[in-house]
């Protein structure tokens, strides 16, 4: 997925809650290090998710419009942090959410799938195109 996005033109970036130590070691055990634009965590700022601060700074960090970005979340957090940052939110059912919560949290898109993200995002460089 990071490879079609990064081919299509897109910059990513994670936003995480975890120690920059604990998400290098994370990145590193998944064969990631080096294939994300920005890394903001824990240590980033003293605001965290569900404010917006952490991703404010990842996307002046991308040099992207807050508008510009779609936000990637298994939490209701994340999906409440995208919303006070400005950014779309897209709430995925694997992971640390429940699909309930994720739907009642009102996400911009919700999808099932890695193959279902992945053509969603790819699907938004066409649109912008």
């Amino acid at each position: 997925l990071l490879g079609e996005l990064s081919a299509a033109g897109l910059r990513t970036g994670i936003v995480t809650s975890q120690r920059r130590s604990a998400a290098d070691l994370a990145l590193s055990l998944v064969g990631l290090t080096g294939r994300i634009d920005v890394l903001a965590t824990l240590e980033s700022t003293t605001a965290h998710k569900p404010e917006a601060a952490p991703l404010l700074i990842a996307a002046a960090s991308l040099a992207a419009a807050p508008a510009e970005c779609l936000y990637v979340g298994d939490a209701t957090v994340d999906v409440q942090a995208a919303k006070a940052a400005g950014m779309g939110s897209v709430a995925v059912t694997w992971g640390a959410g429940e699909p309930h919560a994720l739907r009642a949290a009102a996400p911009d898109q919700l999808v099932t799938s890695p193959d279902e993200l992945q053509a969603l995002l790819l699907a938004s460089v066409v649109s912008r195109a």
